[in-house]
């Protein structure tokens, strides 16, 4: 089953969120493609075509909507701690 929905992470207001929103035209086509790999199977999207219309062509990438600033920190205490 397919809703159209999806997880992701967000930064907003200092912090890293978690967010439930509307996934992107290219995810819902993948997904479909998962769809009988192992078995058969059909994809079942719970949401009308005008929906699906709508939903941007991709998603934002990760790099985009989340702050590095702990990735970039974590680093730079890993590249001192093997000098």
């Amino acid at each position: 089953f397919d809703f159209g929905l999806v997880r992701h992470i967000e930064y907003a207001e200092k912090k890293n969120v978690l967010k439930t929103g509307w996934t992107s035209q290219s995810s819902v086509i993948q997904r479909g493609g998962r769809t009988g790999r192992m078995c058969p199977g059909q994809q079942l999207c719970f949401f009308p075509q005008s929906v699906f219309e709508i939903l941007p062509e991709y998603s934002m990438p990760e790099m985009l909507r989340i702050s590095l600033a702990s990735t970039i920190l974590s680093l730079k205490i890993i590249s001192e701690d093997s000098h």
